[in-house]
């Protein structure tokens, strides 16, 4: 990816880059959206309304049009219809820039709500392709948010290692913000995924040989099967194959499941 090079506007190309993923999630028509009542998208929306870049309204054919932030603040919303409205149209790109070109913080949005905001939106929806890492590993951003990138990089949130770059110290408050990162500066998925890993690893190397011939000799393998063998035998990070006629209730197991048939696959029997 090639970064681009003139001193950007960090606010207005987060806000770009918001914009731009709500309307790829959830968009409904030019340029708006329906924030499906999901607190992120909800959230995102309302940091747009409040930055005076979008414009709620309740449907196409309502008499009140679209809504500024300043209208709904200032009480010209009728009580019938004092409701968060379920909708936004959003400016454009240019407008956006235009309207943002000299904008700094302030008690309306600060820059780690917006941060924030834009963080919990591009690190949990969109396609696999498209998510920022929460990890602090080095990763490779893609094309489509190259400005906002380059406005991270410049303000110091992230970092150039060659062709990759790295989430600084710098973005942890959003991050916290955003419930992405824990308050000793961790990644919550990247916990999850080490967690995940060594329970694996233990349940593999401490599986009674019956079950390993049981559910692993036959291929495909099944995974629905390895769930259900989970929630009975495996409690607690060990096997117990005490009660053979107790009611299971799955609650997880799906992911430990997969990852055993991946180190199963890989180490055939």
């Amino acid at each position: 990816m090639r970064l681009i090079q003139s001193k950007p506007n960090l606010g207005a190309e987060l806000v770009i880059g918001l914009s731009r993923r709500l309307l790829h999630i959830c968009g409904i028509g030019e340029n708006s959206v329906h924030h499906m009542y999901q607190s992120d998208f909800e959230q995102g929306c309302n940091v747009l309304w409040r930055l005076g870049v979008a414009s709620g309204y309740y449907n196409n054919q309502d008499t009140f049009g679209m809504i500024s932030y300043q209208n709904w603040i200032e009480g010209h919303i009728s009580n019938e219809k004092k409701v968060w409205p379920p909708n936004f149209q959003f400016l454009t790109t240019s407008e956006i820039r235009s309207r943002l070109h000299d904008w700094v913080e302030n008690d309306v949005v600060n820059l780690v709500e917006l941060l924030a905001s834009y963080l919990a939106v591009a690190c949990n929806y969109g396609e696999s392709k498209s998510f920022m890492p929460t990890s602090r590993k080095p990763f490779q951003p893609q094309d489509e948010c190259k400005h906002e990138v380059a406005a991270l990089i410049h303000y110091g949130y992230v970092r150039k290692m060659g062709a990759e770059v790295v989430w600084s110290d710098k973005i942890g408050d959003a991050m916290r913000h955003a419930l992405l990162w824990s308050e000793e500066g961790r990644s919550f998925s990247e916990i999850e995924e080490n967690e995940l890993e060594n329970n694996a690893r233990i349940a593999w190397e401490t599986m009674p040989p019956m079950i390993k011939k049981a559910h692993f000799s036959k291929r495909p393998l099944d995974v629905i099967r390895i769930t259900k063998l989970l929630a009975h035998s495996w409690k607690d990070g060990k096997w117990d194959l005490s009660d053979k006629d107790k009611t299971i209730s799955l609650s997880g197991e799906i992911q430990l499941a997969r990852r055993l048939v991946e180190i199963a696959e890989c180490k055939p029997l």
